[in-house]
């Protein structure tokens, strides 16, 4: 990245548009169409402003896009554009001092930025809220990486995902860590750094973002006909600290059906999420005896903020963060057998487990392809549930015998050293201190020791 000051373009202010470029603009300004050319790479695995590696959506009235590379919710529209109906956003945008834009869309305060002309009183955290705000410079600068100056066109950005950006500066929320009186923008005629003084009056472009989602629960496997459709859900999507606001996008892979909703609304394969939004994933069962996969997978990004006196001013970093969650549907096979649980493994792609009635465990390293028994089944194979540990360790309930474990990935089983006092297990449940919780015929039982020991916990529950 190239950060320098505006006085190396030759311009003691607001860098000067050279006449063709501002007739371009003019012109463009009055009919712009939707670009239809890619000028930010041909690639979409080696070109991250590619347009495939964009969700675009609305928020409100405004036109908004997810960059699934680094997470971030963008306004297609500088501030002051207005967003047409043909697909382009029109006028100018306003111009206003670095100070003005800081005091309404300042990212986070930090101490000392009252030596930089911003009210000392002023607080926000608009990271961990998730509201609007201005950009840091990496962020902002990332919009023009891999991106051409291609005429007609007017500015070093995707053109189909940002239509109607004019080649000018724009401001970032990164004060100048050498200069109490600068701070960086990026000049979109040629997609670099710049530190200019708060006085220049220049446009903005805002963002969303800064807190990542929190992690998403295992999905239960679910049985069913063949050919029938499978409905998982709803998902409450939570935030990493679990409180404020994440943003960023959501994209459903794996089998060609499987599609998702968010909010009860329109089934889709990506969308632009926040936290609280309810997601339901849905996908159709195939020929009987096979399982189909898909895996929903979540982005957001964790923002580090800038630190006291605008030391690592211009270095804020954004990190993207994912995290995913796999579905299954196992059709049914002609003979009836009873699926009664399935446990993909989170961590290993591909790879199911399942319970079938009365003949115990089985499970799949190829997305349901293709299954294998266990080579040593628990000695009761009527399994009601299993539950996972780690990729080594897990667990099963079955009707009548009790709880089973295995310490190597499923291929071997046996009891547990003890035993709820009742066999007849219904469901079992692992919660993230490590407790497993068995429900049986007579109640609540709960180990904390790896079913080493059993309590029974069923105070308040019916007789």
């Amino acid at each position: 990245m190239k950060i320098a000051s505006l006085s190396d373009l030759g311009a003691p202010h607001v860098v000067k548009r050279p006449i063709a470029i501002t007739m371009a603009l003019a012109l463009s300004m009055a009919s712009l169409p939707t670009w239809a050319a890619e000028t930010c790479g041909d690639d979409p695995a080696t070109s991250i402003n590619h347009s495939s590696n964009y969700i675009l959506g609305t928020i409100g009235t405004d036109a908004v896009a997810m960059h699934w590379p680094t997470g971030l919710v963008w306004k297609r529209c500088l501030e002051g554009q207005t967003w047409n109906i043909s697909g382009t956003c029109l006028d100018n945008g306003f111009e206003e001092v670095w100070g003005i834009w800081m005091y309404n869309h300042m990212p986070k305060s930090f101490s000392g930025q009252d030596a930089r002309g911003i009210d000392g009183g002023l607080s926000a955290d608009r990271l961990a809220d998730g509201g609007w705000r201005l950009p840091y410079s990496s962020e902002l600068h990332g919009l023009a990486t891999g991106c051409l100056l291609i005429p007609p066109l007017i500015a070093t950005m995707n053109p189909i995902v940002f239509p109607g950006m004019p080649a000018n500066a724009t401001w970032s929320g990164s004060p100048a860590s050498d200069d109490l009186n600068r701070a960086y923008l990026v000049y979109f005629g040629n997609g670099q750094v710049y530190s200019a003084m708060h006085s220049f009056s220049e446009r903005a472009r805002l963002v969303r973002g800064g807190q990542a989602f929190g992690a998403l629960a295992p999905s239960a496997g679910l049985a069913v006909a063949p050919g029938a459709q499978a409905s998982f859900g709803p998902i409450v999507l939570p935030t990493a600290s679990g409180s404020g606001a994440a943003w960023g996008g959501a994209r459903i892979s794996g089998d060609a059906s499987a599609q998702f909703q968010v909010n009860e609304g329109p089934w889709v394969t990506e969308s632009i999420v926040s936290s609280g939004d309810a997601i339901t994933v849905r996908m159709t069962a195939g020929d009987a005896g096979s399982a189909r996969i898909a895996t929903l997978t979540l982005r957001g990004v964790e923002t580090t903020g800038t630190t006291a006196n605008g030391a690592n001013g211009g270095s804020e970093s954004s990190a993207m963060r994912r995290t995913e969650v796999v579905f299954s549907a196992v059709a049914a096979t002609a003979a009836a057998t009873a699926i009664t649980s399935l446990l993909p493994d989170p961590a290993a792609a591909g790879t199911v487990y399942s319970g079938v009635d009365g003949m115990g465990i089985y499970k799949t390293l190829d997305h349901g392809a293709n299954w294998a028994a266990a080579i040593t089944q628990p000695t009761n194979t009527r399994i009601r549930a299993l539950v996972i540990e780690d990729s080594d360790t897990l667990y099963a309930a079955s009707h009548g015998g009790g709880v089973f474990k295995s310490i190597d990935a499923g291929l071997n089983w046996v009891a547990c050293a003890s035993q709820p006092d009742n066999l007849n297990l219904y469901s079992l449940a692992r919660a993230t201190n490590g407790l497993l919780y068995a429900g049986a015929e007579s109640g609540v039982f709960v180990s904390a020791d790896g079913c080493e020991t059993w309590a029974a916990m069923n105070t308040g529950l019916p007789d």
